[in-house]
């Protein structure tokens, strides 16, 4: 789960959450179609953290949805 928080990012000037993309060490600025997942990963993977970690993992759950 932290590993899937550490590619989240927000773009400029709209400031649009999205996922990079991970290729080796460089992460690229896009995201495929399978990234529509990504919310659910997070909902259910913040189910095995306390409530501090568990809120900020839903608010970026509501960060990605927003506009969708």
């Amino acid at each position: 789960m932290k590993g899937l928080v550490s590619l989240i990012r927000k773009s400029t000037p709209f400031s649009f959450t999205y996922i990079c993309e991970k290729n080796g060490d460089s992460l690229s600025d896009k995201m495929d179609e399978l990234a529509c997942f990504a919310p659910g990963m997070l909902v259910l993977g913040s189910l095995g953290y306390g409530p501090g970690d568990r809120e900020k993992m839903l608010t970026l759950v509501e960060e990605d949805t927003v506009g969708a």
